[in-house]
């Protein structure tokens, strides 16, 4: 009998993804594993039905949605020695099982396995092929160079994508679970780290092994009650980080909950609009390995469907601005360049580098210039205070702050 347990977490979940993460776990390379879909009371979803078009899947249905204790509760109790719990709109890659498998066999002490993974769109389509740019095999952490230390200043390259994690069992039980009644969203992350801390190695493999899903409404990693969640991880670090690094750590949680804030609006707006970025990204992956503009997935999509939106509005062609010469500017300079090359940047604002031109471009002084509404404007660097001051909105003048990058 297989020792390791696969549970697939869903609720309400549309069945066309669904059935895409059901296959990806049944086209596996490893086969010998209990297969277990977690029907969290799905109300829209005959989850049921679903699962009987295929074979040797068991489902156990909640009458009710049960929050995160509870299931994480009951998930223990069903694990066999290891444990997978993946999302229902995610897809693991035919080799992830065997190759994490293999290696958090080959030693007692790994307690955890996590990998990289992909970020695809709402049809499949691959939008960016690794979440953390990280080069090599695999990352072990132990007790000297813990997984949870290393986040405390080098989180986008140890971090992986929570759903993909193999746990050993054993670490699960000594885990206590109560956290999950006040973490909130980001419990994902806390139950990751809280293994973490046990003694043992944490590995990550570097390989693309799953891929995360971003669709219309499905994006947690921006929304701002799952980062002012995750933040509470920091309070792990109490005892195995210095308090430099863990207030770095606050600080750095604290900024990117208030550009979420800032955010919220004009996310929510593109969101809408359902745009097809892939060939925006398609160029980029190809463009940008081997330059100084690798920006975070985050940025880079959201980015991406700004200026999309901005070009389908003006007819494929606008002029923009740009509010700041420092790397924020330049990068959004690089990024218009190669996907609009149509466009045109007509002036630089920076207070402290105005006079002059950079490669052609005019450099003005920011408290010198009077903007007109009727124009397009594209702002990089802009502080949301600077907008407000001038009367602007974020989303209603097209304006977007560096912050919104």
């Amino acid at each position: 009998m297989s020792d390791l347990t696969v549970i697939l977490l869903t609720y309400n979940r549309e069945e066309k993804y669904l059935r895409a993460a059901i296959e990806g776990i049944l086209n596996q390379s490893m086969k010998d594993f209990e297969f277990i879909i977690y029907d969290n009371g799905s109300e829209k979803t005959d989850v049921k039905k679903i699962a009987d078009d295929y074979e040797g899947i068991r489902v156990i249905r909640q009458e009710k949605n049960k929050n995160s204790y509870e299931h994480w509760t009951d998930f223990r109790k069903l694990s066999r020695d290891f444990l997978v719990v993946t999302h229902d709109d995610d897809i693991m890659r035919p080799n992830m099982l065997e190759e994490e498998y293999a290696i958090i066999k080959s030693a007692d002490d790994i307690k955890m396995v996590g990998c990289n993974a992909s970020i695809i769109d709402n049809n499949g389509n691959v939008l960016l092929e690794k979440l953390f740019y990280k080069d090599g095999i695999k990352t072990e952490f132990n007790q000297n160079e813990r997984l949870l230390t290393k986040f405390a200043t080098e989180a986008e390259d140890v971090i992986p994508t929570y759903p993909s994690v193999m746990y050993r069992k054993s670490a699960l039980d000594k885990v206590d679970f109560s956290f999950f009644k006040t973490v909130g969203k980001g419990d994902d992350l806390y139950l990751m780290f809280s293994v973490d801390k046990l003694p043992g190695r944490t590995v990550i493999s570097h390989k693309c092994l799953y891929e995360y899903r971003i669709h219309k409404g499905q994006d947690s990693r921006h929304v701002v009650d799952v980062i002012a969640s995750g933040k509470k991880s920091i309070d792990l670090l109490e005892g195995i980080a210095s308090k430099e690094d863990i207030e770095r750590r606050r600080h750095s949680f604290d900024v990117q909950i208030a550009e979420a804030k800032a955010n919220e609006k004009v996310r929510n707006f593109i969101t809408e609009q359902n745009l097809d970025v892939s060939d925006m990204i398609r160029s980029y992956q190809e463009n940008v390995t081997n330059t100084q503009f690798r920006y975070g997935y985050k940025q880079i999509l959201f980015f991406s469907q700004v200026v999309a939106y901005l070009k389908e509005r003006y007819n494929k062609k606008f002029d923009y601005i740009i509010w700041g010469l420092g790397s924020g500017g330049q990068k959004t300079k690089y990024l218009l360049d190669l996907w609009y090359p149509e466009s045109r940047c007509i002036m630089y604002l920076d207070s402290w580098q105005h006079g002059g031109e950079k490669d052609g471009i005019p450099i003005c002084n920011v408290d010198d210039f009077s903007f007109n509404k009727r124009n397009l404007i594209f702002l990089c660097g802009a502080p949301a205070q600077e907008l407000e001051n001038r009367c602007y909105s974020l989303l209603d003048d097209y304006l977007f702050g560096y912050n919104a990058l």
